[in-house]
């Protein structure tokens, strides 16, 4: 009976260990603040990831309360937000209130970011224009450049050291407690769960209604794992150590995947020959491989690449698509054109979307059947609500959500083992 007791404790009221454990854990950094980081700190581990390390024992209490906000076990979109009137409500990219292609008036933010600029830009409009005072995002390490760190833009100067894409692990939400003790209003720049992380906090506490006032996203293929980054430099007879600088993309658009080393070296690479067309080739973690959110539904606003034709095919000036999901979104957008932070130069159709990213179609009508593989291997069920994946998963039909299932099924035990063999999980609370 004992083996089942504590089954079922693991199913219904799992621990932070066993949420790292089972590979939900995507090291946001959010439980650090819930806690408190004399209990629990997210930091690297052995496998260069974020994750959390309890330093001393959680009561149920705050146990409780980190299941409530943790995005690997809760994403609950809200069914005023999913039936929304003021738009459209796509069956696998959810409500859209509007989408367009736009893209940074001014030229550095344009050339540095990864794509058009809009999310550097937005950055620099909420900060000039005095609707906020921080944006808190991700930069690059000062002392270690291919890992990221949670970061506070408070002026031009810091938006721009933020900008570009950073496709390693991040926990952004590492100094979000920060932010609600100064009492600020301030926006967040994060993946999609991290957005949701920050959604799941407001219903717990009302200071982010009062001071978040911008949550901004883009789409998500999921992040690079540090062993490819490590695999990477080993090809170039690099170590981690040596480098000094990194860029996965920017500087142009795409722009190239470049580093330098401590003994002057340069190394650079089309966004081709270091990524491949598939982000199966980056390592992903198990939990970005049955995300159901990759769309960013809970933010604001989301901005990405382009997915017009003419702005896929080698290098461009630079160029977002754009989709707005609320009213605080679009109330942005406008006042950021209005303002001449951005330039919107056309509506774009969803049904864009599904031609240039069918990577994304496929990952949102798999996500209930990757769920389940997940729940049979590991005994922990995701709490997922308004995100249609029922309806989703129709398409494939029965033969297709059995194969995902089973692809699942196998991917989730070894990221259990993974996280068992290799030390990754956090250590243990002190007595």
């Amino acid at each position: 009976m004992d083996g089942i007791t504590r089954r079922w404790r693991r199913a219904t009221t799992p621990t932070v260990q066993d949420i790292v454990e089972s590979g939900l854990c995507m090291g946001c950094g959010l439980c650090q603040g819930v806690a408190g980081g004399d209990r629990l700190v997210v930091e690297w581990d052995a496998r260069g990831a974020y994750r959390p390390r309890v330093l001393a024992r959680l009561d149920a209490r705050t146990e409780s309360a980190i299941r409530a906000v943790c995005p690997g076990l809760r994403m609950r979109l809200p069914v005023a937000t999913s039936h929304a009137t003021d738009g459209a409500n796509d069956l696998v990219f959810g409500h859209v209130q509007a989408m367009v292609e736009a893209h940074a008036t001014d030229p550095e933010a344009r050339f540095i970011g990864s794509s058009g600029g809009v999310l550097t830009a937005l950055t620099i409009h909420l900060l000039e224009s005095g609707r906020a005072k921080a944006v808190l995002n991700v930069a690059a390490s000062p002392t270690h450049p291919a890992r990221s760190i949670s970061h506070i833009a408070r002026d031009r100067e810091g938006a721009l050291a933020a900008a570009g894409s950073r496709y390693g692990p991040a926990a952004p939400l590492q100094r979000l407690h920060e932010l609600l003790d100064a009492g600020a209003p301030f926006g967040v720049i994060g993946k999609p769960c991290d957005i949701v992380a920050v959604r799941n906090l407001a219903r717990r506490d009302a200071r982010v209604g009062r001071l978040v006032v911008a949550l901004l996203t883009v789409i998500c293929g999921g992040q690079a794992e540090m062993p490819w980054f490590w695999s990477f430099l080993e090809k170039q007879g690099v170590t981690e150590d040596e480098v000094t600088s990194l860029r996965c993309r920017g500087n142009g658009c795409p722009g190239p995947t470049a580093f330098e080393t401590k003994d002057g070296r340069r190394f650079e690479f089309t966004y081709e020959q270091a990524w491949g067309n598939s982000v199966h080739n980056w390592g992903l973690p198990f939990r970005c491989k049955i995300c159901w959110d990759s769309h960013g539904e809970q933010a604001d606003l989301m901005a990405f690449d382009s997915v017009a034709p003419e702005h896929v095919e080698g290098e461009t000036e630079g160029f977002n698509s754009v989709i707005v999901r609320t009213a605080r979104g679009n109330e942005l957008l406008r006042e950021a054109e209005a303002c001449g932070a951005v330039i919107v130069t056309r509506q774009i159709g969803l049904d864009s979307l599904y031609e240039w990213q069918p990577h994304m179609v496929r990952r949102r009508r798999a996500a209930l059947a990757r769920i389940t593989g997940l729940v049979l291997r590991n005994g922990i069920a995701p709490r997922v609500s308004g995100y249609r994946l029922l309806q989703a998963s129709r398409v494939d039909g029965l033969r297709g959500f059995v194969r995902n299932a089973a692809g699942s099924w196998r991917r989730a035990g070894a990221a259990r083992e993974i996280m068992l063999e290799s030390g990754a999980a956090p250590a243990a609370p002190l007595r």
